[in-house]
């Protein structure tokens, strides 16, 4: 018996959207993907690191200043900046996703319970419930 698995694909094409479709599989924030903005500062210090290597036989080599690179100077001590921009916008301090089997349609289901309609990011429903907004 063979299985269509093209029904299992998903586009994603930024690492926010990777963040994004990763949100209601994981119980923990630090099991996310990193955000875009997290993701291009850590690859800028990667490369800065590459530059150092290809120029460690140079006994004065010209390299890129550390904070166009993804580093913070500070008190002569260069530390990595993580972000630039929030994580979660302020908009949505708190989201809610559930996991619920059913149709969500008790107050078992978290997002029921914190009176908001489920979302695609809820698993396993992906909004196609009872508690989805359009049926309520």
């Amino acid at each position: 018996m063979s299985r269509n698995l093209s029904s299992n694909c998903i586009s994603i094409t930024c690492s926010n959207d990777a963040r994004s479709y990763s949100f209601g599989a994981v119980r923990k924030p630090e099991f996310l993907p990193p955000t875009t903005d997290a993701l291009r500062l850590h690859i800028k210090r990667c490369n800065y690191q590459v530059c150092v290597w290809e120029n460690a036989h140079i006994p004065k080599p010209s390299l890129p200043r550390l904070q166009d690179c993804g580093w913070i100077v500070q008190r002569e001590q260069v530390v990595p900046r993580l972000i630039t921009l929030d994580p979660i916008p302020e908009t949505c301090p708190e989201i809610v996703v559930c996991h619920c089997k059913g149709h969500c349609n008790t107050k078992n289901c978290s997002c029921r319970k914190a009176n908001v309609s489920c979302i695609k990011l809820c698993t396993p429903c992906k909004r196609s419930c009872l508690n989805s907004g359009d049926t309520q």
